[in-house]
């Protein structure tokens, strides 16, 4: 099964999921797609990426206040074309939050999180699973969304607690 993880990079993980097709590189440095299961795919943004974030983000601060304009910033530093097709999944989990939200031509179909506070954690995977139903996946016998299309989270806490 396809795994991310933060290993050198302190237990973080961002990524973007979407239909494969919707994850197309509009410049050569765009990160590799891992391809997981019912079409998904997910791009991992590592540091690089990240620092284009906030760089970004340094220079005009009023983005990381709106969602769509976040988004754009995003899918734009991860050499992604920034208006896809279909809607894109933006999951950031490290260790005492996950979150995830879905995106689609500046609308954000749905924003999910599990905050700081560890006597509301829930079982791991939980936003990202509510994004990836946002995105279209079956569950179908599965455990769970994340492992219908293979993918398994890493962050501290395991899957299921």
């Amino acid at each position: 099964m396809p795994g991310v993880s933060g290993e050198g990079m302190d237990n973080d993980v961002m990524g973007l999921i979407a239909r494969v097709e919707d994850l197309r590189p509009v410049v050569p440095a765009a990160g590799p797609v891992l391809a997981l299961g019912q079409g998904f795919g997910l791009v991992a943004l590592g540091e690089a990426v990240r620092d284009a974030i906030g760089e970004a983000l340094a220079d005009d601060p009023d983005l990381a206040h709106s969602l769509p304009r976040y988004m754009v910033v995003v899918l734009r530093s991860a050499g992604l074309d920034p208006d896809p097709a279909g809607p894109v999944a933006c999951i950031d989990v490290w260790p005492g939050f996950e979150g995830a939200f879905v995106y689609h031509r500046g609308d954000i179909l749905g924003a999910y999180h599990d905050g700081l506070d560890e006597t509301r954690h829930g079982p791991m995977g939980e936003p990202v699973n509510a994004a990836l139903r946002d995105l279209g996946v079956r569950r179908g016998e599965a455990a769970d969304e994340c492992a219908a299309i293979g993918l398994v989270l890493h962050s501290g806490r395991q899957q299921g607690q």
